[in-house]
């Protein structure tokens, strides 16, 4: 058994808590979780551990990334970007849950007109109401998935950095993030003719 130390980087908390763990290195990294989850109550699929700025998976050993007495791993909550024609938003996500769900917490804020649209990842072609979970089809914390036909907007004034489910990317109704999105909102509704939007940072001719 060894000490290892778990920095818990989930919070906006300026000094970030930490936690000591008796482990050993032999059991795998979903051990290391479960302890984790029963401490702070964040659930295993939730978690994305980094050790040296390696992310830990699920099935390797702790001993296979040379943990040792007195290390620090930092853990982050997982998340996966979604990739839309022009945009990518990134959502928070429990990886032990199915597709369905993100498709669930994403259409809070983006109706994705499911009856004529897919989502790839990689060379995956998908259907938003898959019942796999994100581990299952090998989607990791960082990961993109790519949503493939029409989308639009719901009210973005109801986006909050605080509500359950809202994209990493959250603007409120002002301010540069509000900026940012209506610059990339606008280039995806340009239709490429002389007059570019007045967003979208581009000078027409």
């Amino acid at each position: 058994m060894v000490k290892i130390y778990v920095v818990n980087r989930t919070s906006n908390e300026p000094v970030p808590g930490w936690v000591q763990y008796d482990v050993d290195v032999a059991e795998p990294v979903r051990k290391l979780k479960a302890d984790i989850h029963e401490s702070e109550g964040l659930t295993p699929g939730q978690q994305c551990l980094k050790y040296e700025d390696i992310e830990l998976r699920d099935e390797q050993t702790l001993q296979s990334y040379t943990l040792r007495e007195g290390c620090t791993v930092d853990v982050f909550r997982n998340e996966i970007r979604v990739e839309f024609p022009g945009l990518a938003l990134s959502w928070e996500v429990d990886l032990d849950t199915p597709l369905s769900d993100l498709r669930d917490i994403i259409s809070k804020q983006v109706d994705l007109n499911e009856d004529c649209a897919t989502v790839k990842f990689k060379e995956q072609m998908l259907r938003w109401d898959d019942k796999r979970t994100l581990s299952s089809l090998g989607i990791h914390h960082c990961d993109l998935v790519s949503h493939i036909g029409p989308y639009s907007f719901k009210d973005m004034s109801e986006w909050s950095l605080s509500e359950k489910g809202s994209p990493a990317f959250s603007p409120s109704s002002s301010g540069p993030d509000a900026d940012a999105l209506k610059h990339k909102k606008a280039l995806h509704d340009w239709d490429g003719g002389d007059e570019a939007p007045s967003h979208c940072g581009i000078a027409s001719p």
